[in-house]
């Protein structure tokens, strides 16, 4: 698994721009058709997946799509194309699997590093959200890959984590660096930061975390 910064597009197409802009040099690898593994605690999370990234390890980037989200493949094409940006593209064989996204599971961002926590925490507050809750426990998994013809599933990229914040508007995990841990993100450096923000926050020493929609009414 590698250690690049994730950018997870979902229901905001126009921050695929965003990430795309930090593309500085390097090839950019397009893999599409993606199987995706996704773990939260004990609880497979099949209503989230994501099956086309971008992979440049240069710039030091992973985009993620949404599998059935309004970003696509073609979309990253035109602005590597407009940009004289190289690519090349992967393509396996389609899930045969079915699947819908159905909007039950908020937003989730992934925080390798402390700018990308304090993007999050300030998109909420920016939205009215000042509660949080902090499960320094969790530990989640994310897996991408694809299926060979004798049905074998191939890793291809992932990520472990290491704690999840939930807020009314979003879940954010924290990534586990497990080749870079002096990088990684602890307890008192999420604290600190959440305390910068003037956010209420309540912390739950669980293993596991309820993250569908119906549960945050519980937020304060």
């Amino acid at each position: 698994m590698s250690n690049l910064d994730i950018w997870a597009i979902q229901y905001y197409p126009e921050e695929l721009i965003t990430a795309l802009k930090q593309i500085k040099d390097g090839m950019n690898i397009i893999y599409s058709n993606m199987t995706c593994s996704f773990k939260i605690g004990d609880i497979n999370i099949d209503s989230r997946q994501f099956d086309t990234i971008l992979y440049n390890e240069e710039s030091d980037i992973l985009i993620m799509l949404m599998r059935g989200g309004v970003a696509k493949k073609e979309d990253i094409i035109k602005f590597l194309e407009d940009n004289n940006k190289p690519y090349s593209e992967v393509t396996f064989s389609p899930s045969v699997i079915e699947y819908n996204d159905k909007d039950i599971i908020p937003e989730l961002w992934f925080a390798r590093e402390e700018y990308v926590l304090n993007d999050a925490l300030d998109d909420s507050l920016s939205k009215g959200v000042n509660y949080l809750e902090y499960y320094p426990n969790v530990l989640s998994s994310l897996n991408l890959g694809y299926i060979t013809n004798n049905n074998s599933n191939i890793s291809v990229d992932g990520r472990t984590f290491k704690g999840l914040i939930k807020l009314e508007d979003k879940v954010i995990l924290i990534v586990n660096q497990e080749n870079n841990k002096e990088k990684n993100m602890n307890f008192n450096d999420i604290i600190s930061i959440v305390k910068k923000h003037n956010m209420s926050y309540d912390i739950n020493i669980d293993n596991n975390v309820n993250i569908y929609k119906d549960n945050f009414k519980k937020t304060k």
